[in-house]
């Protein structure tokens, strides 16, 4: 492009783009721009999407050095101004060093001609001095230039850029068997900020041939820190490019190679990057990548990449070490690849986290969906082209060529281009993927809207059937925006109204109401959704993973989000993790409230300033609040009943920014912490970069209210190696708090010193140690051997954190509760164990905790909620008896074969078993005097499995329980898969010893519409239950009749009926209105349980104790009553007994309970009885007569 002379302001192009949704745009490539004009832009916005890049092209001075003119519309830099910033404004971000050098340029031209300054590039870099702090930049003319280059650690800021038009050849022939396989290579590179443009790096030496010791050769070596390479190529055989050690990122490359081709223990980025497999090895490896611990940031990532190759089939990579870390996404894998994938090379070992958490297809296909194994087996490919060349011009063409009940995954292959046609894929063609050309993405575009289709069915794409999957879609809908003129002017881009759908790398374009994510379970990953109002909304049970949703600018109040949860029993709600929220409009809200029960929650986000500080709106449906108001206050509310101190705290953040490069406040966080004044009274957020902080940390009792907030995307390792001989066992911990009002957010906490061994005295070496009271940690990981953790004194809380070692690896006095948490067990044996005695040696047996505490009146203990215990170690126990007080729970845990079928060890020290000697008893103790059917049924015990989807024994609960024979003796568990069961079921007296078990990640419904018309009261249940010996286990019972209205006679509904002796519920949940739940007859036990309703929401003549329970009141009765106890007589030895269980509910008041017949009997004890409860408790229901026999306790 040449630009002519004469003119004040040249323009060299003007783009006429006017959406973000249309696919056009200028790509110049290896161009270059002349003239003897004044100074010339390379572009002006003339629409406000223009669209222009310029890649691997020559400037010449003409070109103004801005680049770019906005031509006075500052509103097109809104795009520009939001994700890019000046230097200037970004300079304090930016490290100090990169930005002086690239301010201070200079260039040498190497010619192997003799034109330039230099001949060979060894010269050149030799003129370089060491310590330099300026960017260099080498000039490479084209030809070949044989010769060995190091660029050594003291020579950083080089760059090696060739011509573009005749690319360099730097050969040479090196192998390992004189210089070792990492210094064979042609070119070596230690220092750092090296880059390298339009290179080619060959190893000429010979192909290894099986015969030649050493004969690696490699071509590249980077081993410095923040390299980049683009347009680069390697050549060689058996490890061609040593991908060493440091951060490196490369475009647009190729390597080609045989076995190890690219190797190393690099953090690297590979961009739009082929990999060449050379043809004639027996075993081909692309990568062998040498992370040899689970703490060590370092890992290959392929994004956009080819492996190509006419080889013999290649693996992707190989087990080089125990923690290789290598990821291929959105790339193209030829046939070249073998179908494995990945080789484990012979190491078994290092397949131990694999094997525990994937599974064969063989191993998992009990457990899959059969008609998903079924389908993917069986796949067929469409071609959709819009210029007809493939099988079909359109879409709609396409998916009518499916037949119905199609059983058979069907990929159709989208071509680039805009595809204007409207879509809909009927609920009789399931397994159907639109999968988008990822270079070239195609739009399906239409303009519906609710004035013609509805809301919902105006959508681009319309998807009723189940197993939808889409990759690389761009879903448009080119409606006009809403004005608020035209009437029913929403328009949506997709619905997706069937279950089991997934998207991927997926954009949807609209305004309002642009993606109806219906219902059913769906997963999106790596998606953009934009809009204005209620851009996401339906009533789907959605996970959105690395998605960003952008508000369109100009709406007075945008949401994100409209969910359609219109019952607390209904299973649906959208969960988005490691999101983005941005735009430009005007304060937006995450979202609404639709139905009384929307639910939304968005975890570890990015949310800009787009979002309104108040997060959600009630859309003056202030009756939407009630569970809200009843169970979250606003801190004007709650401010009294805190801790003043830290209210006052938390109104006052300051943040300091730590970032090892230098461009931060600080470089350590000693040095941070330090700054920090004794008798600090605000909350410290110490901002940490990732990295590896190689410091002992102490937060000392004078600095509270500190946060240690890591880096999310690249959690930063704080490190030392500091053990018990130095520092004795608590204090040789890495970061050592004793402060109050401590957290931590996305830190791993490392103790880096050696495994004991036996041999080493005092070897103990802890990664962190908290010691002040109030503490919380999120997302952390804590990795050492021997006493990792110091939980040492104070409340603490931990929420989805990682804690690995060997023996006592959470150890101390604190009191302290873990939600969501992995413990891992390391295998430990010791080399100098000889006798058998010693296996019961403390080294030879895994500890998990040993708690302190040392008096039964101390109050501390540790509590792990749904947390997991994994390990490949030998038998481990969940803890020891440390102290003789120790107290140690688990609940709702999943517990791997890792734990010794003990649990607990009393670790030889039997007089601290006093109190479970006296209190609990082994089974052979007990035996005589427990139930003798009871202990031959749990010693003979039998699980069936129920799946709605058919993958189980049996789809429904009625034939799980009909295959029991009568007279049972033996404990049949009948395990429930997530899901609806729609049935009416009955467990007779002849059938006892069942327990119906749900998963408790997705606790199963049984659902029927039965009420006392059709049945009687106490049979209209949804389950009932006649037999003796019942348990169950994370089940929702639910009535799904409707609420009694006064008109509808005999509308009573009950969920749950439980008539047999010795019952037993945990984590269960019923729903219903009038008569929920029918306590009839019998001994009966309820732990962690919700029961809603009305009117006698809980009625009957059992004798029961409920634990930790929720009975919450359903608003709108005019009187409510919690419990109607059936005692007729003083002698009848029945009644009910409420321990630490709560009464909520939004309802009018309600009374605890009513007196249905002359000796009810109901004791509250312990209990929280919110406002909803009359101030008198309890009703004589108009029967004063009662008044004399009744048993009322509160």
């Amino acid at each position: 492009m040449h630009v002519i002379p004469g003119e004040a302001m040249a323009m060299v192009t003007a783009h006429a783009r006017a959406a973000d949704n249309v696919d056009s745009g200028y790509s110049f490539v290896h161009c270059t721009v002349t003239g003897t004009g004044k100074t010339a832009y390379l572009g002006r916005a003339w629409k406000p999407f223009s669209k222009v890049v310029f890649s691997y092209s020559d400037l010449s001075d003409v070109v103004h050095p801005e680049g770019w003119s906005d031509f006075g519309k500052k509103e097109f830099d809104s795009w520009f101004d939001a994700n890019v910033k000046p230097l200037d404004a970004r300079k304090d971000n930016l490290d100090p060093a990169l930005v002086a050098a690239e301010a201070n340029k200079t260039i040498i031209k190497v010619r192997s001609d003799g034109s330039g300054d230099f001949k060979t590039l060894t010269d050149a870099i030799n003129s370089i001095p060491e310590g330099n702090k300026r960017r260099v930049i080498i000039s490479i003319g084209g030809g070949n230039y044989t010769e060995k280059v190091k660029i050594e650690r003291s020579k950083p800021f080089i760059t090696l850029y060739g011509d573009p038009k005749n690319v360099p050849n730097i050969i040479f022939n090196g192998t390992a068997k004189e210089y070792n396989t990492v210094d064979s290579a042609t070119v070596v590179v230690e220092s750092e900020y090296f880059s390298a443009v339009n290179i080619n790096f060959v190893n000429s030496a010979p192909r290894p041939d099986g015969k030649r010791e050493l004969a690696q050769a490699a071509a590249l070596r980077t081993g410095g820190d923040k390299a980049s390479l683009y347009n680069c190529k390697m050549f060689g055989f058996q490890d061609t490019f040593c991908d060493d050690s440091g951060k490196h990122f490369f475009k647009d490359c190729y390597i080609e190679g045989t076995v190890d081709f690219i190797f190393g223990n690099g953090k690297s980025l590979y961009l739009n990057t082929e990999m060449h497999v050379i043809p004639g090895e027996a075993m081909a490896m692309v990568t062998a990548h040498a992370r040899a611990a689970d703490n060590v940031d370092s890992g290959y990532s392929f994004v956009h990449c080819t492996v190509t190759g006419t080889g013999k089939t290649a693996y992707l990579g190989r087990a080089w070490k125990p923690f290789s870390k290598v990821v291929f996404s959105y790339s193209d894998l030829s046939d070249v690849v073998h179908p494995e994938g990945w080789s484990d090379f012979g190491k078994k070992e290092f397949d131990s986290w694999f094997d525990a958490n994937v599974k064969p297809l063989d191993a998992r296909k009990d457990n899959l969906d059969p008609a998903l194994v079924a389908a993917e087996a069986n796949k067929t490919i469409i071609k959709v082209r819009s210029d007809g060349s493939g099988d079909f011009k359109t879409l709609t063409d396409a998916i009518n060529s499916i037949p119905e009940a199609n059983k058979r995954r069907v990929i159709i292959s989208i071509g680039g281009g805009n595809y204007t046609e409207k879509v809909k894929i009927e609920r009789s063609k399931p397994f159907i993927t639109l999968y988008g050309d990822p270079k070239n993405v195609p739009n399906i575009i239409f303009n519906g809207t609710a004035k013609e289709y509805n809301t919902v069915d105006s959508a681009t794409v319309v998807v009723e059937s189940e197993y939808f999957s889409a990759v690389n879609i761009n879903f448009v809908n080119s409606a006009p925006r809403p004005d608020g003129k035209r009437e029913l002017a929403q328009a949506a881009a997709l619905r997706t109204g069937g279950d089991k759908a997934s998207l991927y790398n997926c954009k949807m374009f609209g305004f309002q109401d642009t993606f109806c994510d219906d219902s059913g379970k769906h997963f999106f990953k790596d998606c953009y959704i934009e809009g204005t109002v209620d851009f996401i909304f339906g009533n789907g049970k959605s996970l959105y993973l690395n998605t960003e949703m952008h508000v369109i600018p100009g709406e007075a109040m945008a949401m994100v989000t409209a969910h359609a949860r219109a019952a607390d029993n209904v299973d649906s709600g959208y969960s988005f993790v490691h999101c983005t929220v941005t735009g430009t409009g005007k304060t937006a809200y995450l979202g609404r409230a639709w139905k009384p029960f929307s639910k939304v929650v968005f975890s570890y986000s990015d949310l800009s300033d787009v979002v309104h500080p108040e997060g959600w709106s009630d859309f003056g449906k202030k009756e939407f609040d009630s569970w809200f108001d009843a169970n979250v206050k606003p801190l004007e509310a709650r401010k009294d009943n805190l801790d003043p101190a830290l209210v006052a705290a938390e109104a006052n953040k300051t943040i300091i920014k730590v970032r090892s490069d230098g461009s931060g406040d600080f470089k350590t966080l000693t040095d941070a912490i330090n700054s920090i004044p004794e008798g600090n009274k605000r909350r410290v957020i110490i901002s940490i970069a990732g990295g590896n902080y190689t410091e002992k940390v102490k937060i000392e009792r004078s600095k509270p209210f500190i946060t240690l907030y890591g880096d999310p995307k690249n959690v930063p390792n704080i490190i030392f190696n500091g053990t018990a001989k130095e520092y004795n066992t608590v204090d040789s911990a890495t970061v050592v708090v004793e402060s109050e009002y401590f957290s931590a957010v996305n830190i791993n906490f490392v103790n880096s010193a050696p495994r004991p061994d036996g041999k080493r005295e005092l070897a103990q070496a802890a990664a962190l140690r908290t010691g002040g009271d109030k503490a919380s940690l999120y997302n952390c990981k804590m990795f050492g051997f021997q006493d990792t953790f110091c939980d040492d004194s104070g409340k603490h809380f931990f929420k989805d954190c990682y804690i690995e070692g060997t023996v006592d690896f959470i150890f101390g006095n604190g009191k302290s509760l873990y939600l969501s948490r992995w413990l891992m067990i390391f295998y430990f044996f010791l080399k100098n164990i000889e006798h058998r005695d010693a296996c019961n040696s403390r080294e030879a047996m895994a500890m998990v905790t040993a708690h302190a505490r040392a008096a039964d009146n101390v109050d501390s203990g540790y509590s792990f909620v749904h947390c997991t215990v994994t390990g490949t170690g030998k038998t481990a126990y969940l803890g020891r008896a440390w102290k003789p007080f120790s107290k140690v729970v688990f609940s709702y845990s999943d517990l791997s074969d890792v734990v010794h079928p003990e649990g607990w060890s009393d670790f030889g020290k039997k007089e601290f078993d006093s109190w479970f000697d006296a209190n609990v008893k082994p089974l052979d103790a007990r035996k005589d005097n427990l139930d003798p059917a009871l202990v031959a049924a749990e010693a003979n015990k039998t699980i069936i499995k129920v799946r709605s989807d058919g993958s189980g024994d049996f789809k429904t609960l009625t034939d799980a329980i009909n295959s029991i024979p009568e007279g049972n003796k033996r404990r049949v568990i009948i395990s429930i898969g997530g899901g609806n069961y729609t049935e009416k079921i009955k467990i007779e007296r002849s059938k006892p010893f069942i327990t119906l078990y749900g998963d408790p990640k997705n606790v199963p419904n049984i659902i029927f519409n039965g009420t006392a018309k059709e049945y009687n009261t106490v049979d209209s249940a949804t389950v009932v239950v006649e037999s003796e010996y019942f348990s169950a286990v994370n089940i929702n019972f639910v009535n799904s009749a409707p609420r009694p209205d006064g008109k509808r006679e005999l509308a009573q509904a009950a969920a749950l009926r439980t008539g047999g002796d010795k019952a037993s519920l945990y984590n269960c949940k019923m729903f219903g209105f009038q008569d929920t739940f029918c306590d009839d007859s019998g001994k009966h036990f309820f732990k962690d349980c919700y029961i809603e309703g009305t009117v006698d929401f809980i009625f009957g003549n059992g004798k029961s104790l409920y634990l930790n329970t929720e009975m919450h009141v359903i608003p709108g009765e005019a009187m409510a009553m919690v419990t109607a106890h059936a005692r007729a007589a003083d002698n009848v030895d029945s009644g009910y007994s409420f321990v630490h269980c709560t009464v909520t509910g939004t309802g009018k008041t309600a009374y605890l309970g009513r007196a249905w017949k002359p000796f009810s009997k109901v004791v509250f004890s312990y209990s929280d009885l919110s406002d909803v409860v009359h101030p008198e408790g309890w009703s004589d229901f108009g029967k004063k007569e009662f008044d004399r026999s009744v048993t009322v306790s509160v």
